[in-house]
């Protein structure tokens, strides 16, 4: 797939619209400078139908939301607070996360340091999956090169990388070191872990704090294609299991495939793609709904008018803490 779509993109090129569309750090930095105005211009539909004849993104298709308090502005007031007697990790936030889910990072950190992990924040730029999605490889490689760059030093000092989606997990493991060919990027891609698989084997080590204080109900749990890619297992169903969940699986598409889902002219095929999921989770009827990507987060809100979190937001909510 990787291969067609940069064969593609040479030979047709990379329309405007695209382009813009995956300026993901670009259009999140400008949105936190003002997110009451963006968040109202991507709810309102004067403005969303401009959207659609102009960038192409279907009306319907749910924007995120943004915040003027991303990860990074938070944690330059916050920094780290354990020594980490159980190890260490630096957060690698997501540009999704980092702009627009950034209570999916601050629950992290705190689940984290709950069971005596060392967090370090890293985030300077995408990961480049929204470049690798359209072909554009120059620069998925410029990302990786600076990234590798900036996380090595955690590595040296013997961090995990975490991250929180398992898009950025995936390209991060598998084609950093593709993408670069150097030692550095190497050590950099055996370091990254999904967040749920780091806290799967803190718990395996006996690590991981099981003070669980509330109880959660019937969850169903979107498994997203990018993390079944990794063959690591069903981690945030098996601790959300431990934290007293009932969890039903989704292991089915959200059909929105990066940029491709939300397009006006994908948007019927794309909603066709995701009903067997919709339709799971319509069946199981839960209290809560939960997956790892924001992508499809988004779409079981333009669909089902439910919230998915990310499910350690619901293991920060097992512990007892206030919602971050």
């Amino acid at each position: 797939m990787r291969r067609h779509q940069i064969h593609r993109a040479k030979r047709d090129g990379v329309p405007l619209t695209r382009r813009l569309t995956t300026q993901t750090d670009l259009i999140g930095k400008l949105a936190s400078l003002a997110p009451a105005v963006m968040n109202f211009a991507n709810r309102n539909r004067p403005s969303r139908i401009l959207m659609e004849k102009t960038v192409g993104i279907h009306q319907d298709w749910v924007q995120p939301r943004y915040y003027g308090k991303t990860v990074e502005r938070w944690w330059k007031g916050r920094g780290p607070r354990v020594e980490g007697a159980n190890g260490r990790v630096v957060l690698f936030t997501t540009c999704s996360v980092n702009y627009s889910d950034p209570s999916t990072a601050r629950a992290l950190v705190e689940v984290l340091e709950r069971s005596d992990v060392r967090v370090d924040v890293e985030y300077q730029r995408c990961c480049g999956m929204p470049q690798s999605d359209t072909g554009q490889l120059d620069r998925v490689r410029q990302s990786a090169e600076r990234n590798v760059a900036d996380l090595l030093p955690y590595v040296e000092a013997g961090a995990s990388i975490v991250v929180p989606g398992p898009s950025c997990s995936l390209l991060m493991k598998n084609e950093y070191p593709k993408l670069l060919k150097t030692e550095s990027a190497e050590k950099v891609a055996g370091a990254v872990q999904d967040a749920m698989e780091y806290l799967y084997q803190l718990a395996r080590a006996k690590q991981m704090n099981r003070d669980f204080e509330k109880t959660l109900g019937r969850v169903a749990y979107h498994a997203p294609c990018h993390l079944r890619a990794q063959n690591i297992g069903f981690r945030a169903r098996d601790l959300l299991k431990l934290a007293g969940a009932e969890v039903e699986v989704v292991d089915a598409c959200s059909g929105v495939d990066g940029t491709w889902g939300m397009q006006a002219r994908h948007h019927q095929a794309s909603l066709g793609v995701a009903e067997a999921m919709l339709r799971r989770i319509r069946e199981f009827e839960p209290d809560d709904v939960s997956t790892d990507c924001p992508l499809a987060a988004l779409r079981i809100k333009e669909s089902l008018g439910i919230e998915a979190v990310h499910p350690i937001v619901l293991l920060h909510r097992a512990y007892g803490m206030a919602p971050s």
